[in-house]
């Protein structure tokens, strides 16, 4: 014989069921509108044969108003090769190379060349650099787009 408790218990159990197969619902449905910017860095202007991709290339997704800073170092005796994309809707992406240092003295802005997506940059003694990328003419700040900062080197 089934007692009131057990019911009781039984309800309270199927109530919590509930909330959970809510909580999985929602979190999928989150899941699927989230950007998976994974190895779009791929998708950069790809350098010239003798160069080798560097393990600092990464990829990020951009919203309105957003600014990518990334630290890099670069080695001495070494000619880089940078290029940034991004999808189509996020417009031309803006590039801006930093000394990393209190001053950020500007050293490269691709506006300047139209939006350009490649910069080589010859390193005669090690340097530290921050990169800066953004989206200035995406409007749209509840939809992320991917985007992604390639990195190559060869030897001088």
């Amino acid at each position: 014989m089934i007692s009131l408790e057990t019911i009781g218990l039984i309800h309270s159990n199927m109530k919590t069921f509930k909330y959970i197969q809510l909580l999985i619902i929602i979190l999928i449905s989150c899941n699927t509108t989230a950007q998976n910017c994974r190895e779009f860095e791929k998708k950069c202007p790809s350098p010239p044969k003798e160069y080798k991709i560097s393990s600092l290339s990464k990829s990020f997704s951009l919203r309105k108003k957003q600014t990518i800073y990334v630290k890099l170092t670069l080695y001495a005796d070494r000619i880089y090769f940078l290029s940034v994309d991004g999808k189509k809707a996020l417009g031309n992406i803006h590039l801006r190379i930093f000394e990393n240092d209190e001053e950020r003295k500007i050293l490269y802005d691709n506006a300047i060349n139209n939006f350009q997506k490649t910069k080589s940059i010859s390193v005669q003694s090690t340097i530290n650099l921050v990169i800066e990328v953004s989206a200035p003419s995406y409007f749209n700040d509840r939809v992320r787009e991917c985007s992604g900062l390639l990195v190559a080197y060869k030897e001088m």
